[in-house]
């Protein structure tokens, strides 16, 4: 949903998306030179609401409590939709789509590895492209990893090998010349806070 309007004199769009799991919107300008006054009249109006801005980080990690994709880490165009949990996405019986054919047989033969998310007991935080391991062997790869401030745990994405997603599979994640062992838990780790 989004609606075109005015704020602080400028004309936007506002869009009822968000990427941190929580209720948001975005603003989108449709000048580039009216962006900076909208962002001070955002930050001098919300000073009564204790709005305040946050960096990139802060973003990623919200982002990543409640396992939105990040396109590039966790998603790109070697993972199709039905390895990540995103087969919802595809309307296969629309008429026709680019790579329609492909998904078709990815669907009757079946996926072989999968996204899933990782619980890290001992700490230390994977990083993307990192080697998950079973008993020495790489399985797959981590996607993203991070410390939940929200949970005050440390978690990953990966992706797996089939035979190694089940909930409660115990793997190792090779962090820094060292395996550290991990579960393969449920997503999102924490619930988004966003009203559909």
């Amino acid at each position: 949903k989004f609606i075109i309007g005015e704020l602080f004199g400028k004309k936007i769009l506002i869009s009822r998306t968000g990427y941190t799991g929580e209720d948001g919107f975005e603003i989108y300008s449709f000048k580039s030179e009216d962006i900076i006054n909208i962002w001070q009249g955002i930050l001098e109006e919300g000073k009564k609401f204790g709005i305040k801005p946050c960096g990139l980080g802060a973003r990623d990690t919200t982002r990543f409590e409640v396992c939105y994709w990040l396109y590039g880490n966790d998603i790109d165009e070697t993972v199709n939709p039905l390895e990540s949990g995103q087969g919802w996405t595809v309307k296969f019986d629309k008429k026709n789509f680019i790579g329609k054919d492909a998904l078709l047989k990815i669907k009757e033969k079946g996926i072989t590895r999968k996204w899933v998310g990782l619980y890290i007991p001992q700490g230390g935080i994977p990083r993307s492209k990192m080697e998950v391991r079973k008993e020495g062997k790489k399985i797959g790869y981590i996607t993203s990893g991070n410390y939940c401030p929200s949970l005050k745990k440390v978690y990953a994405m990966a992706i797996l090998d089939l035979p190694y997603t089940e909930k409660g599979s115990k793997v190792d994640i090779a962090i820094r010349n060292r395996e550290v062992e991990a579960e393969v838990v449920g997503t999102p780790f924490l619930p988004p806070f966003n009203k559909r």
